[in-house]
């Protein structure tokens, strides 16, 4: 959209969007208020062009582009929640990406050509007067920020190049202006809008510090947030004799320090996080009281939102100290080399593990797995797994993509994968796996991931059950509140399940130890679960009506819940 629409710029008649301001707002009003993926592609095509002709960056274009950059904020925090949404499809969710950070490319790209061409505003006019020094370095950092922080939202890391560009340029800031003046987006804006260049920076190097690969982009952003406020109390100072604080070498490529460098540097600068974490214990505390207060609805969006933050400002405590103490890992790494067969998601996991086959049905007639779905929808039925008419033979994989086991532990495994599927996957998402000679499915969630480079994808998956079976719930036990009259369409109605009407799909995962204390728990899509709601299920050849437990993991998508029968008896 935003190529199409900025098709009315390009002829020589029209005037260039860049010459001044009003040709800038001329611009932003063109494009639809209501599409900011199309705003902001359309601004960086206007960017795109605009930078490889060099054209020369006046005081007019300077403003210009503060304009642009003013009018667009929405549309930026737009797309940004729109990529966070769960229910956007992996396609969207890769455009809202790249296009915001291309925006954020390309704005910190030209304001840095205007910090390398600004000209003082010594007797100028004040409504034609540049931006001041100081608010385009704040600019800048801002964008080399939004950057950061989109790599954040993939897990990806800084490689040395990226912290050489952003020493360098602040070592500039230092040299030409005051880095630490805050600077507004308009003559109007409250103390709490103005940043200054520094504080800018300073939230780069903290966001930085949290790049351990275990937290979602909602935490992400949640962090991000935090130090928006927080960093305000901040101040890169240079570097005393020593200090409990972070040290930062602008000669070195690398981000925060824990340790002074040995040798005296002429760029050292140090930072003091005991604001930062008066701020965190503040909040810490808040949030403990919050949780504490009666009235408070148990399971209710408040306390869960609450909780949530709470367990982030403690995960975050350690990450924003140079010293924390070490934590041991769950369990000893041991290698373990081989190819993995992964189903990620609820829909692929229902489709690889097939339901218990009937007393009396042949063991190939179990149900179909994810090739046979792929298959059925392609070539109208399922394809012979001896081979096809080329003589290939047919593997029968969840997901025909390659992924190798690098380590296994107690609690789980270190898998990776150059595939694009591997790319979509984020914290908590679920998987079940299959290693090379196992013929068992086991279920784990992601806890850990790390993108290497763009095409290497490392996750760490903890196993919440190496014994799991398929098995169809069904709908309307006794006290179900009203469920019994619900229908299921197969798994395009939500359930993630193939049953019959009034049934659906769950997983079962066995206790590794059998016994009386042993509590057996289940996933089964979120859509299906109420806290104390009874189901009826299979066991041991009998139905049998059970209860399910509050969730013991909760997404969108899913449920890990505990459940116990009803009445008398027992599981075995």
């Amino acid at each position: 959209m935003g190529t199409s629409f900025f098709k009315m710029f390009r002829g020589s008649r029209q005037p260039d969007p860049l010459d001044d301001p009003k040709s800038a707002e001329a611009f932003i009003a063109a494009l639809p208020a209501n599409d900011p993926l199309g705003l902001l592609e359309a601004i960086v095509q206007l960017l795109e062009d605009r930078g490889a002709g060099m054209t020369p960056l006046s005081a007019n274009r300077v403003n210009a582009l503060l304009v642009l950059d003013r009018g667009s904020l929405p549309a930026q925090g737009a797309a940004l929640l729109q990529y966070r949404a769960l229910t956007i499809s992996d396609e969207a969710r890769r455009r809202l990406w790249h296009a915001s950070n291309d925006f954020a490319r390309w704005f910190a790209h030209a304001y840095e050509r205007a910090g390398a061409s600004h000209v003082a505003n010594v007797g100028a006019d004040p409504k034609t007067a540049v931006v001041p020094l100081h608010g385009i370095f704040s600019r800048m950092f801002h964008y080399r920020g939004v950057q950061a922080k989109l790599g954040l939202f993939r897990h990806e890391s800084w490689i040395p190049g990226s912290w050489k560009v952003l020493h360098d340029a602040y070592r500039q800031a230092l040299a030409r202006t005051d880095p630490g003046e805050p600077f507004g987006m308009d003559e109007h804006a409250s103390a709490s809008e103005r940043i200054s260049a520094e504080q800018e920076l300073i939230e780069i190097l903290l966001l930085q510090r949290v790049n351990s690969g275990n937290l979602s982009i909602e935490e992400v952003e949640c962090a991000a947030n935090w130090l928006t406020n927080w960093a305000q109390r901040l101040k890169l100072e240079k570097a005393p004799p020593s200090g409990d604080g972070f040290w930062l070498d602008l000669n070195r490529s690398e981000g925060l320090l824990g340790d002074r460098p040995p040798a005296a540097s002429d760029g050292l600068l140090y930072l003091d996080i005991g604001p930062l974490h008066q701020q965190l214990g503040a909040t810490i505390g808040r949030l403990s009281v919050q949780l504490s207060q009666p009235g408070v609805a148990i399971g209710g969006p408040e306390l869960r939102a609450a909780s949530e933050q709470l367990k982030l400002a403690r995960r975050l405590d350690p990450l924003w100290r140079p010293h924390a103490e070490h934590r041991p890992r769950r369990g000893e790494r041991r290698i373990e080399k081989g190819t993995v067969n992964v189903a990620a998601g609820w829909p692929a996991i229902v489709a690889a593990i097939p339901l218990p086959a009937a007393p009396g049905t042949p063991e190939g007639h179990r149900g179909y797995n994810f090739d046979d779905i792929a298959s059925v929808s392609v070539y109208g039925h399922v394809r012979n797994l001896s081979g096809d008419r080329f003589g290939t033979t047919i593997q029968r994989n969840p997901d025909r993509h390659e992924w190798q086991m690098h380590d296994t532990s107690d609690s789980g495994v270190r898998i990776m994968s150059s595939t694009r599927e591997a790319q979509k996957q984020q914290i908590g998402a679920l998987l079940a796996l299959r290693a090379e000679g196992d013929m068992r499915w086991q279920i784990g969630i992601v806890r850990r991931l790390r993108r290497r480079t763009a095409e290497h994808t490392e996750l760490g998956v903890e196993i919440v059950a190496r014994q799991v079976q398929m098995m169809l719930v069904k709908r309307g036990g006794a006290r179900d509140g009203g469920y019994s009259g619900d229908t299921v369409t197969g798994s395009t109605g939500g359930s993630g399940g193939s049953g019959a009407a009034g049934e659906f799909s769950a997983l079962d995962l066995r206790p590794q130890h059998a016994g009386k204390a042993s509590i057996r728990s289940m996933i089964m899509p979120a859509s299906e679960f109420t806290p104390g709601r009874n189901l009826s299920i299979d066991i041991n050849g009998a139905p049998r009506e059970i209860r399910l437990f509050a969730p013991l993991e909760q997404t969108r998508e899913w449920v890990w819940t505990a459940y116990e029968p009803v009445g008398d008896g027992r599981q075995s």
